[in-house]
């Protein structure tokens, strides 16, 4: 296993829609906005869309794993996060990761650098969020969840 990394579950007031959901991420300064399809009242005929806001960004990607890649054996994984390296993980689910060095392995993975001066911010936190098609990580400041219509 990976010692020292752990993952503790963000609580969110909805469920991305388990079937569709592919985060979009637009930045705004610092801010990254990410967008996703969740299950509204009266799914699954119906969707709604939802938003989380991560503050102070300065770095983020979209990419490995979706749903397949999770749950690929280890010697076939080319993600950091699998069910066989990490079996406490759940898809459509938003973590904070603890002990794992992001600047070595967000770097150079698909990134986006939003502010390159990352070095010298204090307060900063390491996110995941796993998605059917493809799973947000980032480094911020925090989140807020906001709503769309």
């Amino acid at each position: 296993m990976n010692p020292g990394i752990t993952f503790e579950k963000q609580d969110l007031p909805f469920e991305p829609e388990p079937n569709i959901a592919l985060p979009v991420a637009t930045v705004d300064g610092t801010d990254v906005i990410v967008s996703f399809d969740v299950k509204g009242p009266d799914w699954p005929q119906d969707r709604a869309k939802r938003e989380v806001v991560f503050k102070d960004c300065v770095i983020y990607r979209i990419g490995d794993p979706n749903d397949e890649g999770f749950h690929l054996p280890d010697k076939n994984n080319s993600s950091n996060f699998s069910k066989g390296n990490f079996p406490e993980l759940e898809f459509n689910s938003l973590y904070r990761v603890k002990g794992m060095d992001w600047k070595n392995s967000l770097l150079g993975n698909g990134t986006v650098v939003t502010d390159g001066k990352f070095e010298s911010k204090d307060g900063l936190a390491h996110y995941l969020f796993l998605m059917k098609e493809g799973s947000f990580e980032c480094v911020a400041k925090g989140f807020e969840v906001i709503g769309l219509q």
